[in-house]
């Protein structure tokens, strides 16, 4: 992992940027900066945007998932959680489960509309 410029990132595997210039299955890990409260719920938005920005300027797509970390710091016995990014880049053509079932629910919707 390395520092990033983004003051949204904290730590990262490969600058967003970087990673859509990559073949599909590619994957960056990306680590939120808190805000200035401790927060990193709307860094972890603005990640993702930006996440999904490049992929549409790249002509790809991408799947954004949040991962739990568990955290060992000093001599501290407990672990403490915290949240990472895992953004794969995917096909534009590829969909998700979630996406998949969306598509059939639609056309089965559509289906029994024009009937």
């Amino acid at each position: 992992m390395q520092i990033s410029d983004s003051k949204f990132i904290a730590l990262e595997s490969i600058a967003l940027c970087d990673l859509f210039k990559l073949e599909a299955g590619a994957v960056g890990l990306y680590i939120p900066n808190p805000d200035d409260e401790g927060r990193i719920r709307n860094n972890i938005a603005k990640i993702s945007a930006n996440a999904k920005a490049y992929a549409v300027k790249a002509g790809k797509k991408c799947v954004v998932n949040t991962i739990m970390c568990l955290e060992h710091e000093g001599e501290s016995e407990l672990p403490f959680a915290s949240k990472m990014l895992k953004v794969t880049v995917t096909d534009k053509e590829s969909l998700t489960l979630g996406g998949e079932r969306y598509m059939k629910a639609r056309e089965s919707s559509q289906n029994e509309s024009a009937k």
